[in-house]
């Protein structure tokens, strides 16, 4: 069985937590507190949304490494806060050092794949797609390439 630490003033038990034990390690997690402040507009706009691409290889213990697939460099990628009523431009980049083709799903919009198909961008390439909240809650996304494509 795996053996897990914690350490003081960390909200894991996993070594890439926003802590300071192991600052030579790259620091992909998100802080939890990192959300965008309530919306204080009451007519609906357009929100754009930029998300990148990057995979980085960080620490999953003291001996074991991974590449991680990130939005702009973090674990979850960024929180998005929208109005129902809003349109959400979504543009994804991939970056040409990339290994792998990305995309994203947002789970809360309406349509196919909510997005995967018309974000799925190789290594060098950008895709955008619009959906309109339709919806109040928690709009959940992550990358969802199909596995044929790395074959």
């Amino acid at each position: 069985m795996a053996q897990h630490r914690t350490y003081p003033g960390s909200l894991s038990n996993r070594i890439y937590s926003i802590n300071p034990v192991h600052p030579d390690m790259a620091d992909i997690a998100e802080k939890p507190t990192n959300i965008p402040p309530p919306l204080t507009r009451r007519e609906p706009a357009t929100v754009r949304v930029d998300l990148e691409t990057k995979e980085i290889e960080a620490h999953l213990d003291d001996k074991a490494m991974f590449r991680f697939w990130t939005f702009n460099g973090t674990v979850p990628g960024p929180f998005v806060r929208v109005r129902v009523g809003d349109q959400v431009e979504v543009h994804l980049k991939n970056p040409e050092d990339s290994w792998m083709m990305h995309n994203v799903d947002f789970h809360a919009c309406t349509g196919p794949g909510g997005g995967a198909g018309a974000t799925t961008a190789a290594p060098g390439e950008e895709r955008s797609f619009t959906f309109k909240a339709l919806n109040p809650g928690l709009y959940v996304y992550h990358c969802a390439v199909p596995r044929s494509l790395f074959i």
